[in-house]
């Protein structure tokens, strides 16, 4: 299994989800996963955003103080 993780503003910031996905699909595993934090995604399955077979899940955000 392989994964990338990150926290971003939004995932599309800078093509963050883009490149994170580009780097798991540079490895052999089976089983390959994106997940980030990022205000105004609930914690879940991003379907919109996978690719390639590339598994993206939202953990969600923790609002600054």
């Amino acid at each position: 299994m392989s994964a990338e993780v990150f926290a971003s503003v939004s995932p599309t910031n800078n093509q963050k989800i883009k490149k994170d996905i580009d780097k798991v699909l540079k490895t052999n595993s089976a089983i390959k996963y994106a997940f980030f934090m990022s205000p105004g995604y609930e914690v879940g399955r991003q379907e919109k955003h996978e690719r390639d077979g590339v598994i993206v899940w939202s953990l969600g955000c923790i609002d600054a103080l």
